[in-house]
């Protein structure tokens, strides 16, 4: 493995990438002519460790009816770095949560969060760990599906395996360690997966503190924290917390891999207050248990009858004072509901807090 005194900051760099859309239209019975263009725009500076980065789109629209008009759009700027001794990321500036856990928010603000890309390959992505005793010197050959993965030679004693490449399969790791004299012995490591799974050892975690932005009028500051722990092959740890003005949120859950195939299941607690009430009303408060179950197939053969990844939501939402109010307040950013049950995410809760009506 490199040292991090190896890596290459890079070059002093600046670039821009377009993607430009040209129309022209013309009716000669109608007189009628129409020029149209779209550009997105990615551009940025590397300055040294620091990249500037910033996305735009430009438009322009010709009509001999209507005139011409241009029109700048900017999606959003932000500046980053990388941080190798943590093998991270710092954002600065409008980005997104990286979070599988919470979803995606727009924010504008800070983010810290790990990337995988400056992990040896063999530490990226979902494995098993691989461990058997050599009764001598030996050579070990890993298998998935019948196909070879990976060969090593060991010492006699205990040995393991922590660095296969993320195959992305679901088959179990058939084993075999093949004596000095010939012996060989087999074993069989179970391999299933889903998106949450963490390779045993790694550690994932995204810290994001802002405001927030492009998401109807809500505009509050906000942090978020999640964290995933790989402990086993068997089981995985997660963690997380938003909090902001009138909404807190905190999640806990783990996946659980077995022979039969991996599960995932995360229970997520939240309370939100409406930012405003009419005058002469108690102020509406919301609070909700959500869970969230993935289940992965095992291997091919169980694929057939069960999609490589299955998610199921049920959120249980408890409304103080009346659950029509709150409905009433949320059913223009919410799909179908029940009193007391919801069946569908609800934005409104589920996101920072109600927006204002």
């Amino acid at each position: 493995v490199t040292g991090l005194n190896a890596w290459d900051s890079g070059a002093l760099a600046l670039f821009l990438r377009h993607n430009t859309n040209w129309t022209h239209t013309e009716n000669t019975d109608s007189h009628y002519r129409y020029q149209y263009l779209w550009s997105g725009l990615n551009m940025g500076v590397n300055l040294g460790l620091w990249q500037v980065r910033h996305q735009s789109n430009l438009r322009y629209a010709n009509s001999n009816q209507s005139g011409s008009a241009w029109r700048y759009n900017s999606v959003r700027t932000w500046v980053q770095r990388p941080v190798a001794s943590i093998n991270s990321i710092l954002s600065l500036g409008d980005s997104y949560t990286d979070s599988s856990l919470f979803g995606s928010l727009s924010f504008n603000g800070a983010k810290l969060v790990t990337d995988e890309r400056m992990r040896p390959q063999g530490k990226r992505g979902y494995a098993p760990e691989v461990r058997g005793v050599a009764a001598s010197s030996a050579h070990v050959v890993v298998k998935q599906l019948g196909k070879v993965i990976y060969e090593t030679n060991v010492p006699p004693g205990p040995f393991y395996i922590d660095d296969l490449y993320n195959t992305r399969y679901q088959g179990d790791l058939e084993v075999e360690v093949i004596e000095a004299s010939g012996k060989t012995s087999r074993f069989t490591v179970p391999y299933s997966s889903v998106p949450d799974s963490v390779r045993p050892g790694n550690w994932h975690y995204s810290l994001a503190f802002g405001r927030v932005r492009q998401y109807y009028d809500i505009e509050n500051r906000f942090f978020e924290g999640t964290f995933q722990h790989g402990v086993n092959n068997t089981i995985t740890l997660n963690l997380g917390s938003r909090i902001a003005q009138r909404y807190q949120a905190w999640l806990a859950g783990g996946v659980w891999a077995t022979g039969m195939g991996a599960f995932g299941l995360n229970a997520t607690w939240s309370n939100a207050r409406a930012a405003s009430t009419p005058p002469g009303r108690m102020r509406m408060r919301a609070q909700s248990i959500t869970l969230a179950s993935k289940a992965g197939a095992r291997n091919s053969v169980t694929a057939k009858r069960l999609p490589p990844a299955l998610t199921w939501y049920w959120r249980l939402i408890v409304i103080q004072p009346t659950a029509f109010a709150i409905f009433r307040t949320c059913s223009a950013y919410a799909g179908k509901q029940k009193r007391g049950l919801i069946t569908t995410p609800t934005r409104c809760i589920s996101a920072i807090a109600c927006p204002r009506r």
